[in-house]
C-alpha cells in the first residue's frame, strides 16, 4: 500500500511511464534540415508547432549534378506538412513540395524519423528517411533534423 501511494505520488510530479512517452507536442521550434547523398545536397529551414502541422517551412534548396562534374541548384516550393510523434520516440511526417503534378505535390512525400536527442520531453534533434515511390531515383534521402530556435 504505501509503494502505491509513493508511485502515485511520483506521478503526480510528472515522474513515472507518462514522462516517457512523446507527443505532437513534444516537436516544437525552427528546425535546420540537411541531407547528402552521393553528390547530391539539400537543406531547408522548417518550424514545427508543436500540434502536428509543420507550419512553415522555406523551400527545399538542392544541388545536384547535371553532367560533366557540373551541379546546378533547383529548389522545392513548400505547400503544407503534417506529422505525427509515436509515444516511442518514433513518428511520420508528409510534406507537400513543388508544383501540382510533381513527385511531392498531391501525395505529399512521406518520411519516417526517430528523435535523437532531447532536452527533458522537448525534441531537439531527428534522423528520417524519405519513404520510396516519391520521386527519387536511386538515392536514400535521409536528412537530419536539428532544432536551432524556439518559436
Amino acid at each position: 500500500m504505501q509503494l502505491q501511494k509513493i508511485v502515485v505520488f511520483l506521478s503526480s510530479l510528472g515522474y513515472g511511464v507518462a514522462s516517457n512517452v512523446f507527443t505532437n507536442e513534444d516537436l516544437k521550434g525552427r528546425f535546420s534540415y540537411f541531407n547528402t547523398i552521393s553528390d547530391v545536397a539539400s537543406l531547408t529551414v522548417g518550424v514545427f508547432d508543436g500540434t502536428g502541422h509543420i507550419s512553415e517551412m522555406e523551400d527545399v534548396l538542392i544541388n545536384a549534378p547535371i553532367g560533366n562534374g557540373e551541379q546546378t541548384l533547383v529548389t522545392l516550393k513548400f505547400n503544407y506538412g503534417y506529422y505525427e510523434v509515436h509515444p516511442s520516440g518514433r513518428g511520420k511526417m508528409f510534406i507537400s513540395l513543388g508544383e501540382e503534378g510533381g513527385p511531392y505535390y498531391d501525395p505529399p512525400a512521406e518520411a519516417e524519423f526517430v528523435v535523437t536527442g532531447t532536452n527533458g520531453r522537448e525534441i531537439t534533434a531527428l534522423e528520417s528517411f524519405l519513404m520510396s515511390g516519391v520521386g527519387v531515383a536511386d538515392q536514400l534521402v535521409a536528412p537530419s533534423w536539428k532544432k536551432i530556435a524556439d518559436e
